[in-house]
């Protein structure tokens, strides 16, 4: 049934996603993770003049969906569809900060409701994409229709945000966008 399966990937999802951990920043300019950490880059997304290349991320059975080592990538879930679907949800994610050192598609959490953007898919495509919502969520507090694997298309940004709280930020920062 298509409604048990996006339920229950949206249910496995928000547990994946409330396990994203933070780091305390430091004091001095932070290096970043190397580059070459977490695989191949498969794809790109262009915001403004920040330009972020895109890796494959999965989430083992236990639970935790963790972002590329390097906040300079984002990852596109490989339990979700694919950057080139032309129908439901491609869930990408990011470290908003690591170590000290900044997410580079942290602009797209600042980015106001209509900003245009571009991405470039696994097979060097490139569409244009506008941010429909941008909101901040409790960890946890997920909504099914972000992790649909059909209907509209749509991608949907998901970093830490909030307070840290012992070791771990308090809530998520979603931001969904539509082919312009």
């Amino acid at each position: 049934m298509k409604f048990g399966r996006t339920l229950g990937l949206a249910l496995t999802a928000g547990l994946f996603l409330g396990s994203f951990a933070a780091l305390a920043p430091t004091a001095s300019a932070a290096k970043c993770p190397a580059s070459n950490l977490d695989g191949k880059t498969i794809g790109n997304i262009k915001i403004g003049s920040v330009s972020v290349p895109v890796k494959s991320v999965t989430y083992p059975l236990s639970g935790e969906l963790d972002p590329p080592k390097s906040p300079l990538f984002a990852g596109v879930s490989a339990r979700h569809n694919p950057l080139k679907a032309t129908v439901g949800s491609s869930i990408i994610v990011w470290h908003i900060e690591y170590e000290g050192c900044k997410g580079k598609l942290n602009p797209i959490i600042k980015a106001k409701v209509g900003t245009k953007f571009s991405v470039t898919d696994e097979e060097g495509n490139k569409t244009s994409y506008k941010i429909t919502d941008s909101l901040s969520v409790p960890k946890g507090e997920y909504k099914a229709k972000w992790f649909r694997i059909d209907g509209p298309r749509q991608l949907v940004f998901v970093t830490c945000g909030g307070k840290v709280v012992k070791g771990h930020y308090t809530r998520n920062q979603i931001v969904i966008a539509v082919p312009a």
